[in-house]
């Protein structure tokens, strides 16, 4: 059993939901064995795990982590020393260029 399944739950979640949704969420639960809160409740969890994770955890191999390391700790290139860069940032961005016109 998850820590989070054996942690005292206080706290309600309300939502509304169409029929449809109703019945296919439903369905979903019936056919893993659960109940609809239950179903919903992990399905929504681990949900949200993965977009906090997919935003604040990374991995690497030994290699990669040898190379992001070392690309992080080099001396910062000026942009001057890279003209294309630079004519590029100096540019307006499509969205500057489509208020222009408005």
């Amino acid at each position: 059993m998850a820590a989070a399944e054996r942690e005292l739950k206080t706290k309600r979640l309300p939502l509304r939901v169409s029929e449809r949704q109703r019945a296919v969420i439903a369905r979903a639960a019936e056919a893993v064995h659960k109940d609809v809160s239950a179903f919903v409740l992990e399905s929504a969890f681990h949900n949200a795990e993965q977009v906090l994770a997919d935003r604040t955890w990374f991995q690497l191999g030994d290699d990669a982590r040898d190379r992001f390391l070392e690309l992080l700790e080099r001396p910062v290139t000026p942009i001057s020393a890279k003209p294309e860069l630079e004519s590029l940032l100096k540019k307006p961005s499509v969205l500057e260029q489509g208020s222009a016109d408005s």
